[in-house]
C-alpha cells in the first residue's frame, strides 16, 4: 500500500496498478534482477493474477494480466486462486 490517496478513488488505483502489471507481464523481469546467471540474458515472464473487490471490481481486463473480481471479499478469491 502506498500513501497516495487509494483510499479516495479504489478503482482509479487499481487501473494504475494493471497498467503497471501489463507493463511488466509485457517486458519481463530480467534474469540478473533475479540472480540468474549464464551464457545468455534471462527473462521471466510470470503470470500475474489481480484480485479485485469492492469498488474496484469494475475495472476492465488488461492484456497480460488475469483480473478476479471477488464474489465476496478479496481474502477468500485469493484463497480460491491460489
Amino acid at each position: 500500500s502506498r500513501p497516495d490517496g487509494w483510499w479516495r478513488d479504489r478503482r482509479g488505483a487499481a487501473q494504475r496498478l494493471l497498467g503497471k502489471l501489463a507493463a511488466l507481464a509485457r517486458s519481463g523481469v530480467p534474469g540478473a534482477e533475479l540472480g540468474l546467471t549464464g551464457g545468455r540474458e534471462w527473462t521471466w515472464w510470470p503470470r500475474i493474477v489481480v484480485v479485485v473487490e469492492g469498488q474496484a471490481k469494475s475495472v476492465g481486463p488488461v492484456d497480460g494480466v488475469e483480473v478476479v473480481a471477488a464474489e465476496t471479499d478479496g481474502d477468500s478469491e485469493i484463497v480460491k486462486v491460489v
